[in-house]
């Protein structure tokens, strides 16, 4: 027999977009749409053909695209599941604010423009990125424990992706891993080797990890499930810029 958990993190959030335009008449177009103060997620103009065509967002995302609550005043909610489909919860045993719990929260990534990826485009690119914020966004990640094991709060580990070197200073919920205190242990012994040194927990050190060892963490991701909020947008917020920092659009802010 196997118990099926639900661990969701809910808050308001949204969809972060940020990316590169370099062709030509694509990035005419955002220029237009400047001086003329139409710039959207979704630009309309026409092509050299006097055909109808749009800049999309999520087709700009050289450098992060993201989906789900932000982690500032997010609650955890972790529920007993009827089965293995994950939506009929049978039990809530914990539904409180996610810095009142004793899970770790991390930074799981902090996406900017490098040096090198910047080499790939022209010097007359530029830099678009885009929020719009949703209300009541459900992060689940689905967890199945054999039945005579009991769920620990301080087995799970939350991670973030931080945008403050591209579009905003929010942390979007994007990984959950689970891992046993004695497996804890062992990834850190793991990662350190003959400078394990007693009182290194992993909640110090998951960041070193992810970033420099990140295959002893992929056996205790979960997966997660669909992503869903409100269903409508409260902002459009845009921010464009070029390659030497100079911001040429801003608008849109929630």
């Amino acid at each position: 027999m196997s118990k099926f958990i639900r661990i969701t993190v809910f808050n308001a959030g949204g969809e972060y977009t940020f990316g590169v335009i370099e062709d030509e008449a694509e990035r005419q177009a955002m220029l237009d749409a400047i001086e003329n103060d139409e710039v959207r997620s979704s630009i309309y103009y026409e092509d050299s053909e006097g055909d109808e065509v749009s800049l999309e967002c999520f087709e700009f995302v050289d450098v992060l695209q993201v989906y789900g609550p932000e982690m500032e005043g997010a609650k955890l909610i972790v529920s007993v599941c009827e089965d293995d489909s994950f939506t009929e919860e049978v039990e809530t045993i914990v539904d409180t604010q996610i810095s009142e719990t004793k899970c770790i929260e991390f930074t799981s990534s902090n996406p900017y423009l490098t040096s090198e990826k910047k080499e790939e485009f022209n010097d007359e690119s530029l830099l678009w990125g885009t929020y719009k914020i949703e209300k009541r966004i459900y992060f689940p990640a689905e967890l199945t424990l054999s039945d005579d094991e009991n769920f620990e709060i301080t087995n799970v580990f939350v991670g973030s992706m931080n945008m403050d070197e591209t579009i905003c200073n929010a942390e979007i919920a994007d990984t959950i891993y689970y891992i046993r205190a004695d497996e804890q242990l062992k990834l850190v012994k793991d990662h350190y080797g003959e400078d394990y040194a007693d009182g290194d927990t992993l909640g110090d050190i998951i960041v070193e990890i992810q970033d420099e060892n990140i295959g002893l963490l992929e056996p205790f991701l979960l997966d997660i499930g669909d992503i869903e909020g409100k269903g409508e947008y409260e902002n459009d917020y845009n921010v464009v810029s070029n390659f030497d920092g100079e911001v040429l659009y801003e608008g849109g802010e929630y």
